[in-house]
């Protein structure tokens, strides 16, 4: 099955952005993330909770990691494909290999 995937605004970790993703086919489904969201993510990680190492440097890669888990709750809320296609819009440029 095949999906695009589009954050709306400039940074996921930006209040009220939204990630969506559509089947291609009409449905789409979104997630906002709000300030107390983005707040718990980087308290947590910058206490380590989480596999990426806390770093300036590191910040596109835990981008990333919130990103693709944001994507895996949402395909799952549309079906549970055993292969996917997706089509990712510019949002996290150098950090697409991350994504899995």
């Amino acid at each position: 099955m095949k999906f695009q995937i589009d954050l709306s605004g400039t940074d996921l970790l930006k209040n009220r952005s939204v990630l969506a993703i559509s089947n291609c086919n009409g449905l789409i489904r979104g997630f906002q993330i709000n300030q107390e969201i983005i707040n718990e993510l980087l308290t947590n990680w910058e206490k380590g909770k989480y596999f990426c190492r806390y770093s300036k440097r590191g910040l596109g890669f835990f981008k990333a990691m919130v990103y693709s888990s944001i994507i895996c709750c949402l395909l799952e809320s549309i079906v549970k494909p055993k292969e996917v296609e997706l089509e990712i819009c510019r949002d996290l440029r150098f950090h697409e290999n991350n994504i899995r």
